[in-house]
């Protein structure tokens, strides 16, 4: 049986939140009573489905190891809006948060960075959750949420953990409730600077933007990643880097 497991939430360039907390280990059963009792004090919310890739290993609260696609899900604290983080989900696990919240499993979006194959869109309902989309996303909104999704896939196992990479999460969010707009330069930002963040070190194989992780996973995974167009947001971010004369921008180029 898949479970969550949790993650630490972290905060990123223009979003603020003053705490982040590991989800309670008093939630951590699998039962849907405990469940019903975390749902009376958080929202709860499955912001994207990614998969697991060759030779990736993530491990459930119980220690067990999900062996299948999984949901990352956003909490936040009823009380305090300001206590927020994240926590991941086998597909087992996550059908009891999605009787409570009233998700369905075909409106998570979903990106399979090896095949290219993606599903779901969503808005923000007046309850806070997403719902599915009829109309088609921005075809370029659509490549920058994908970048993350890849993202999210290559980096989120706990043998290459990079530190503050659940701020994805959160970034992602936002560009999915907006995915019938195109992005604006504030969009295109707030994704190059999570990648520059988690890759300026070069700690995966000198890799320092996107491009170059992607690469170098296909050479130690020996697979092939769909490619995502991402030339126009390079281009973006040293075009408008001095965009503000008080407030340049920068982080350099990394996707």
């Amino acid at each position: 049986m898949t479970a969550c497991y949790v993650v630490t939430f972290v905060t990123v360039e223009n979003i603020k939140l003053e705490s982040y907390m590991d989800w309670p280990k008093e939630y951590s059963k699998t039962t849907q009573a405990v469940r019903d009792a975390a749902y009376k004090r958080y929202f709860v919310e499955a912001i994207t489905r990614s998969v697991l890739l060759p030779g990736q290993v993530k491990t459930a609260y119980h220690d067990g190891l999900l062996t299948t696609d999984y949901y990352l899900f956003l909490f936040t604290s009823r009380d305090n809006p300001k206590l927020t983080g994240y926590f991941t989900c086998g597909l087992y696990a996550a059908k009891g948060w999605f009787e409570l919240n009233g998700q369905r499993p075909e409106e998570i979006p979903s990106y399979n960075p090896l095949t290219g194959e993606s599903s779901g869109g969503s808005k923000k309902s007046g309850c806070g959750i997403t719902k599915s989309l009829k109309a088609e996303s921005d075809p370029r909104m659509k490549r920058l949420i994908r970048v993350l999704q890849t993202f999210i896939s290559l980096t989120d196992d706990e043998k290459r953990k990079i530190k503050g990479e659940s701020t994805t999460l959160t970034v992602l969010q936002k560009l999915i409730k907006a995915s019938k707009d195109a992005p604006s330069t504030s969009n295109i930002r707030s994704v190059n600077t999570t990648l520059y963040k988690a890759l300026k070190d070069g700690r995966h194989g000198g890799a320092r933007t996107f491009s170059q992780l992607v690469a170098h996973y296909e050479v130690l995974l020996g697979v092939t990643f769909k490619k995502i167009s991402i030339d126009d947001f390079n281009q973006e971010i040293d075009d408008t880097r001095n965009k503000s004369a008080t407030y340049p921008y920068i982080p350099l180029a990394s996707f």
